[in-house]
């Protein structure tokens, strides 16, 4: 699903379905492209949206924290999708340098884009 219009001014490598590997709740995937970019201060912002998030329908094998958030139906992905139906969710990125022994293995020193601040409201 595309909004003409927004798509189009998002960063490419912020369009497409990601998957949020290693989240410890039952949130699998995600779309960025309804957000607005920034890039005077490098930043993107997300509303929640329609058809923007996907939960599991069970527990993952190997789920973070031994699926602890996660159940064997898809109890725990409807609660979570339930509870989100009321809020005027928005999400920042605040794109920014990664430092610290962490960053220099896991985040690329030549992506721009590869490490961001995340603040929910």
């Amino acid at each position: 699903t595309k909004v003409s219009g927004v798509f189009e001014k998002m960063p490419k490598k912020m369009r497409g379905i990601y998957w949020m590997k290693g989240n410890g709740v039952p949130e699998e995937l995600t779309i960025l492209h309804y957000g607005q970019w920034f890039p005077e201060h490098e930043q993107m912002i997300v509303p929640f949206a329609p058809f923007m998030w996907a939960w599991t329908g069970g527990r993952p094998r190997n789920a973070p924290y031994l699926g602890a958030l996660y159940s064997k139906d898809s109890t725990m992905g409807l609660a979570a999708a339930a509870s989100l139906i009321n809020g005027g969710i928005t999400y920042s990125y605040n794109y920014s340098t990664c430092e610290g022994r962490y960053c220099r293995r896991h985040y690329p020193r030549d992506d721009d884009m590869a490490f961001a601040y995340m603040q929910v409201g």
